[in-house]
């Protein structure tokens, strides 16, 4: 996934993304930003960077789900 957004005139901006990823348990997940320079998370006492995640179906579940 990727994100552009072009940050111009000192206001802060926003963006966002979305993924739906098959996972288990254990498995991983992170933010990369591809370099320093043009990139980067800012966070401030009123500016806030947030990620989360949920659980959208167990997979012991989805083949009881794919037979309807």
């Amino acid at each position: 996934m990727y994100t552009y957004d072009e940050y111009s005139k000192g206001y802060l901006d926003q963006a966002s993304g979305s993924a739906i990823m098959e996972l288990t348990e254990n498995d991983q997940v992170w933010l990369q930003l591809p370099n320093a320079e043009s990139n980067g998370l800012y966070s401030s006492e009123y500016v806030h960077s947030s990620f989360s995640g949920f659980l959208v179906a167990p997979i012991l579940l989805r083949p009881l789900l794919e037979k309807r």
